[in-house]
């Protein structure tokens, strides 16, 4: 399976994509969620960063599950 990636209207990049680094044969991989963009919290100087965090197969469908949620909301125009 590929990653996919996603890129907002704000230009910051939504990764997602299967992760079996820590798995054995056998055994139940991760998915690893990636969010690249500008980093905001600086005053200074704007860079690039980069944070990713690894899920199990049930969270990511509850992720999933609840971005579709919120798309369905979204299209009817709910808060």
């Amino acid at each position: 399976m590929k990653a996919v990636m996603f890129t907002g209207n704000n230009g910051n990049t939504l990764k997602v994509e299967p992760d079996f680094s820590e798995a054995h044969a056998g055994d139940a991989g991760m998915v690893r969620i990636q969010i690249s963009g500008a980093d905001v919290d600086t005053q200074d100087e704007v860079f690039d960063a980069q944070v990713y965090e690894l899920f199990t197969p049930a969270e990511a469908r509850e992720i999933a599950r609840y971005f579709s949620e919120m798309a369905d909301r979204a299209e009817k125009g709910e808060a």
